[in-house]
């Protein structure tokens, strides 16, 4: 049952992460109305949201505003140990990813990282 159960979820997330997509248009130039170069075109902000938060054993990252490929989650404890190392594959860089854990209660710090792009989130665990 448990199988079928995380099969779904996995799949949920799987669809959720195909039906979000960002179009980056690029920049324009005010003046003459002409497209800017590649380097000078907007940048979008990393963002992330956990819940629930407090969790007790899984948690869903809501991630935005990274890029397609390989995402390092990194769990680390309030003393900064190491509890938990992650490599995820985005499909389009804005979906949910799922965790599934048994730590301890206490608060952990949850650290996202993407080429030169890096996030930093709490987590509370009870």
């Amino acid at each position: 049952m448990k199988q079928i159960v995380l099969l779904f979820f996995t799949f949920s997330g799987i669809c959720t992460a195909m039906s979000q997509s960002i179009t980056v248009m690029p920049a324009l130039d005010t003046v003459s109305g002409k497209a800017l170069k590649k380097e000078t075109a907007i940048k979008i902000r990393p963002a992330a949201n956990i819940y629930p938060n407090p969790a007790k054993n899984k948690a869903e990252i809501s991630v935005n505003g990274f890029e397609p490929g390989y995402l390092q989650i990194q769990m680390a404890d309030v003393k900064g140990n190491l509890v938990r190392n992650d490599t995820r594959l985005l499909l389009t860089g804005n979906e949910v990813v799922l965790m599934m854990f048994s730590l301890s209660p206490g608060i952990y710090f949850i650290t996202l990282k993407q080429k030169e792009k890096m996030l930093r989130k709490r987590l509370l665990v009870h």
